[in-house]
């Protein structure tokens, strides 16, 4: 249901509003492959970028990834075809050298391998170190690993802290009578730790891996689950809620467990980060239904206590509404007491001042007689403070079907926000204050900056405009460097590939 981008914190000085970004622009490379993916960017202490891409397995052709050396002007230095079955899930870079976490299946020994890949920048020949080795008799099937992280309760998880100081790994195990996973937890130098399993006392199915966090000071993992209760995985048995939703703490030698339920609301799916030493659980609640959405609920854990110390639950207001609906006041109400559906959660950034700026959009699968395309639909962008009250909740409308040049990427600067989008000429603020967009199509496509500042007015800036690029931006795949207040973006044109920086 939920796609979650890595939670980072933020790092901000101060700027003027609606400011405009400088664009740095790499020259414009033809790939062998079509249709690759941007995997991660990488900063190097002396400004230069890695560039790590993943394109698709063809006939007769392994997938695998281009991994690209640029200097800070983003020139190329070196490039290397890197063709691989294996599934890098992790990069770093590291006194000049890059290091890859992969994941590999090994048909030999039947097992789940987790191997450190490690060489010098612009030699990449690798050399490898075996992190860890799982035989597969403790999973469904070979298929788990050949598309694990699909689902990262059945698959597994990597999960890194906010500052890389520790590493973990879980894996959902084979046990249909008791929810079982198994963790591994590595230093920055990918030292294995300890490694433990834990149980959850209910059945595989009635269980819903929600998130996972690790402790940047100590390596202390935290998961959150969904655990159904009457022997029924359904959010209401006899108009009750029919759930609870608990937090296991677990060291290397110690595990406590936090159960908490909210018997007037229904949570389908919370989020959770660690800040400034609490826990914070985060997401969307309905009054009635699961996935019908009224507002926002947020709570704060202690994590010395392990005990909620607050909680909130903030309705969407009438003015939200109005952003959403216009003026039509039967849609408005009517929605005002179903809630809203087909929210995906997207994005979430703690400021400084501990307030929260969550994003999620609206998508859908639309389907035809023969086939179907993904519909994806306005976007929320909702600001709680640090006592975990709405200070507000915004709505950019917007129609965009298909996924190559549709979504948004988005980040914080000082006191304002800024999504990055793409959009036809038609773009235009609303009456009502609200930003409207258009579908455009590759060709008609430009880029835009919308910003909303801490009043909530919204400005608009366009960026590049479609007859000045051979290519049109994959906001839907950007990568967010909070560090540096910069956006990177691929932008494609069939074969040809151009990766722009946007730094604020």
């Amino acid at each position: 249901m939920k796609q979650k981008f890595a939670l980072l914190l933020l790092f901000i000085g101060l700027f003027a509003f609606g400011q405009v970004p400088t664009i740095t622009k790499s020259e414009i490379f033809k790939d062998k492959k079509k249709n690759t993916n941007l995997s991660f960017v990488l900063e190097n202490d002396d400004k230069s970028i890695v560039l790590i891409r993943s394109y698709y397995p063809t006939i007769g052709v392994n997938g695998g990834y281009y991994i690209q050396h640029f200097n800070e002007n983003l020139e190329l230095i070196f490039e290397v075809d890197y063709e691989t079955k294996n599934k890098i899930i992790y990069a770093y870079l590291e006194n000049g050298n890059l290091n890859l976490i992969e994941r590999k299946y090994n048909s030999k020994t039947k097992s789940l391998e987790i191997n450190l890949a490690s060489d010098e920048l612009n030699e990449m020949s690798f050399e490898y170190r075996n992190l860890v080795s799982i035989p597969n008799n403790i999973f469904e099937s070979e298929d788990t690993f050949l598309n694990w992280e699909n689902d990262k309760d059945t698959y597994g998880k990597f999960i890194a802290s906010n500052q890389g100081n520790y590493f973990a790994l879980s894996f959902d195990v084979k046990n249909n009578k008791r929810e079982t996973h198994q963790i591994y937890v590595f230093d920055k130098k990918f030292n294995q730790l300890y490694e433990k399993k834990f149980e959850v006392d209910l059945k595989d199915k009635l269980f819903q891996l929600q998130d996972i966090t690790i402790d940047d000071n100590d390596g202390t993992l935290y998961f959150l689950g969904k655990s159904f209760e009457n022997n029924a995985r359904t959010d209401k048995k006899n108009k009750e809620i029919n759930y609870h939703f608990e937090i296991q703490k677990i060291t290397k030698n110690s595990k406590q467990v936090l159960k908490f339920k909210k018997p007037d609301i229904n949570i389908a799916y919370l989020s959770m980060s660690l800040y400034n030493g609490k826990l914070k659980c985060y997401g969307f609640y309905g009054k009635n239904k699961s996935y019908k959405y009224n507002g926002v609920y947020s709570s704060d854990i202690d994590i010395d206590s392990f005990k909620i110390i607050k909680d909130f639950q903030n309705e969407f207001s009438d003015s939200f509404m109005t952003e959403k609906f216009g003026n039509n006041n039967t849609l408005k109400n009517q929605t005002k007491k179903r809630g809203i559906k087909n929210i995906t959660f997207r994005q979430a950034f703690f400021l400084p001042d501990g307030s929260l700026i969550m994003n999620a959009e609206e998508n859908y699968i639309q389907k035809f007689q023969n086939g179907s395309q993904p519909i994806l639909e306005d976007i929320i962008t909702i600001k709680v403070d640090g006592k975990g009250k709405l200070v507000w909740a915004k709505v950019i409308n917007k129609v965009q079907s298909g996924i190559r040049n549709s979504s948004f990427t988005g980040i914080p600067i000082g006191d304002e926000f800024y999504f990055l989008i793409n959009s036809s000429d038609k773009l235009r603020k609303e009456f009502s204050g609200t930003v409207r967009t258009t579908n455009p199509s590759e060709q008609m496509s430009n880029l835009y900056q919308i910003s909303i500042d801490k009043e909530t007015k919204f400005q608009i800036k366009k960026l590049i405009d479609r007859k000045e690029d051979k290519v049109f931006y994959r906001v839907d795949n950007g990568y967010i460097d909070l560090k540096n207040n910069a956006i990177f973006l691929i932008g494609r044109n069939g074969k040809k590939s151009q990766l722009i920086k946007i730094k604020y």
